[in-house]
């Protein structure tokens, strides 16, 4: 009787434990996050120490730019499977706010030329992105024009299965002086 009720005990633990192993493979498999960061601003015109000359003016589309600067916003998808654009709960785009006014995304860089830039739009302070294809392993980098001094940059997202991560990135100086050379128009080689 004693070996009866060992071995069905046996039995159930078993099971148990495959069942769990199996759920925790399961949900370890689909398990996406999605690692954001924002540069330091480059001022258009200069810094505290070496500013720029008085009469100097930034415009952007004939309007002038009170304190203009450009911001590196980098997105890593890591996991093991892409975020497609049906994780977007209710179509609904991922926002990343500045909280100063967003001018214009300056570029947008995938990482392969063959690779387009997620869909995006601005509003306000806001730079919404998607609902779009964000490929497993990828990091886009995207160069962003504000008129004012940022603050930190926060992150809303609906994303389906999908957890949002602040990541803290050091960015290169050659990356940071790559923003300033985009939004004055030179074009970068990669």
């Amino acid at each position: 009787m004693l070996i009866t009720v060992l071995t069905v005990f046996l039995v159930v633990f078993g099971l148990a434990a495959v069942v769990l192993a199996w759920l925790s493979y399961r949900t370890s498999r689909n398990s996406r996050v999605l690692l954001y960061s924002q540069s330091p601003p480059t001022s258009l015109l200069g810094t505290a120490l070496h500013p720029a000359h008085p009469s100097l003016q930034v415009l952007y589309d004939g309007q002038p730019l009170a304190d203009p600067r450009v911001i590196w916003v980098r997105l890593r998808a890591t996991g093991r499977a892409d975020i497609r654009s049906g994780d977007f709960d209710q179509d609904r785009p991922l926002v990343l706010d500045f909280h100063v006014k967003v001018i214009a995304v300056l570029s947008v860089d995938t990482g392969s030329s063959a690779v387009p830039g997620p869909k995006r739009q601005v509003d306000e302070t806001k730079l919404k992105i998607g609902p779009d294809l964000i490929r497993m392993g990828a990091t886009l980098a995207i160069a962003v024009l504000v008129d004012g001094p940022p603050s930190k940059l926060t992150c809303e997202s609906t994303l389906a299965n999908v957890r949002l991560r602040r990541e803290d990135y050091r960015y290169p100086a050659d990356e940071v002086a790559a923003a300033t050379r985009i939004a004055l128009g030179f074009r970068e080689q990669r």
